[in-house]
């Protein structure tokens, strides 16, 4: 397997037939990446009459992975530090970019934070990111969701 795999191995666990030329292929863990391009190449294998059969095909934007989510938002005590919890491990530098984050008053008050934090960074908790504001300011009544 090769292309957009997200984190499947580039073989699979196992293969088994579907019907006529129709095979499952089954990974023990891992996932696709949504609407990424699966490329799947056959080799060393041989039709019923034994002729070697060395071919691949690409379903583009084929890829069925499960969007992460947000599980949980908690604000800390100290008033200027929110942890997020995603549903899943992230990855790449979008992750820990302030400017992905955003704190919006939908009436209950956010209290003097700036809209983006000033830093994203992970916490220590699994799949956790801290989000930070200056200690200047601070939330007053902030009720967050996730």
């Amino acid at each position: 397997m090769s292309g957009d795999k997200g984190t499947l191995a580039n073989n699979p666990a196992s293969v088994a037939p579907v019907t006529g030329n129709t095979y499952r292929l089954t990974w023990a863990a891992g996932e696709m990446l949504l609407n990424g391009n699966i490329t799947i190449t056959a080799a060393n294998a041989t039709d019923l009459a034994g002729n070697p059969v060395s071919s691949s095909g690409t379903h583009t934007g084929g890829g069925i992975g499960v969007r992460p989510t947000v599980s949980s938002v908690a604000a800390l005590a100290d008033g200027h530090e929110i942890d997020i919890t995603y549903s899943e491990p992230m990855g790449g530098a979008a992750v820990t970019a302030a400017t992905n984050y955003m704190v919006t008053d939908t009436g209950t008050g956010k209290g003097t934070l700036a809209p983006n934090p000033t830093s994203v960074a992970p916490s220590g908790a699994p799949n956790t990111y801290r989000l930070t504001w200056p200690a200047t300011q601070d939330m007053s009544s902030v009720v967050l969701s996730s």
